[in-house]
């Protein structure tokens, strides 16, 4: 197939305000093929309520990428019609393409062009009680719509994809595996100045344990801080808990624990969301990062984090062990006493943590977003 002949509409919500696992994904997509493509042209559309300005999210140098920006309508009229399912194909107010890729798999209900959808993770099935109720409903329909009426799926691991053909036997499109990857200019271990400015901005503390997600019981973030909180004190009051990340939903339990653990004098800090170019000199202070989830669809953060050089714990579930590639100590999520040991292990044994660092470079050299690109390209182009 001629892979210089396809015109392909991509839906860039997810770029717009601050951003989330789906924004680096489609982030990390848009600027590799933006490198080697020099074949297809790419329309990014941007809806926007009539009177919100619009500013690029990713510059483009227009020559096979340009934006499109559809004055539709105001966020609450469009999640209402969403959520009962009375949008109209998307190519009725943009028109027709080879190809509408979606990496919001419940942003819209597909549209009349071929349509490819990437779907995260199916965390919303395994694990209904951290989902509020009306995002539950909005995810299992649209997943179920979504899936069901794609001519492509990309998934970001090969658990996902299991999952995926467990879950819904009777989808008939065929399904690529596009691992999230890392800007090697930007994913490095970094400069000793870039770690002082960034540990002074966010008042960090001398050494510090990290987590990078959103704020959600889904993380674990109640067992890392029970983990955290079983090191012995002289050691917890000396080494910090930093959780970054934007607020997500019922973190009542979270937010408690973190104001009793402060109160007994363990400098937990909550820095909110951290832009991008900040996050590798945060990794890079890191003396580890955790990654304690319940589920996940892959973990970015955790290609992340090794690839800054930070020694690396993650739970042993989900797509956790496949992302993690023998690089890291995993723990069962469920035990807290597994999380004490193993911060316990990595804060105070030297060789280890230059263990898992090298280890951690090692790994991470192998994810990279062209190879994913290249990986989606050919599927679309195969499929067409």
């Amino acid at each position: 197939m001629d892979l210089a002949s396809m015109k392909v509409a991509v839906d860039v919500q997810p770029l717009l305000g601050s951003r989330t696992g789906v924004g680096y994904y489609t982030s990390g997509l848009l600027r590799a093929l933006d490198r080697f493509d020099d074949g297809n042209e790419y329309e990014l559309i941007a809806f926007r309520f009539f009177s919100r300005p619009f500013e690029p999210p990713v510059p483009f140098d227009g020559r096979r990428f340009r934006y499109r920006v559809v004055r539709f309508l105001p966020g609450r009229a469009f999640f209402w019609l969403l959520f009962h399912r009375l949008l109209p194909p998307v190519d009725l107010l943009v028109g027709r393409r080879d190809w509408y890729l979606f990496p919001n798999y419940i942003s819209w209900p597909l549209s009349r062009s071929k349509a490819a959808v990437v779907v995260y993770d199916l965390g919303f099935l395994h694990h209904p009680q951290y989902v509020d109720e009306k995002t539950l409903s909005l995810l299992t329909q649209g997943a179920s719509r979504s899936i069901q009426r794609a001519d492509l799926i990309i998934t970001i691991s090969e658990s996902t994809r299991r999952e995926i053909e467990q879950a819904y036997p009777d989808a008939k499109a065929p399904i690529v595996v596009a691992p999230p990857g890392v800007d090697p200019e930007l994913f490095a271990p970094p400069a000793s100045d870039r770690i002082a400015a960034v540990r002074a901005r966010y008042g960090l503390p001398e050494r510090f344990v990290l987590f990078v997600g959103t704020i959600e019981p889904r993380k674990n973030l109640v067992g890392l801080l029970d983990g955290y909180a079983g090191l012995p004190a002289d050691l917890r009051h000396t080494t910090g808990l930093v959780l970054v990340g934007i607020k997500g939903w019922k973190d009542d339990e979270i937010q408690q624990r973190i104001a009793e653990l402060r109160e007994e004098g363990s400098p937990v800090v909550m820095p909110g969301y951290v832009e991008e170019a900040d996050l590798p000199a945060l990794y890079g202070a890191a003396d580890a990062f955790i990654l304690p989830s319940f589920y996940e669809g892959f973990g970015m953060t955790v290609i992340e984090a090794m690839a800054c050089g930070t020694p690396v714990i993650a739970a042993d579930n989900s797509a956790l062990p496949e992302a993690a590639g023998g690089a890291a100590l995993l723990v069962d999520a469920h035990r807290p006493d597994q999380i004490t040991e193993a911060l316990l292990r990595v804060l105070t044994d030297d060789v280890l943590a230059a263990d898992l660092r090298a280890k951690g470079l090692e790994h991470a050299g192998r994810f990279r977003w062209e190879t994913s690109a290249r990986a989606i390209l050919g599927a679309l182009a195969a499929a067409r």
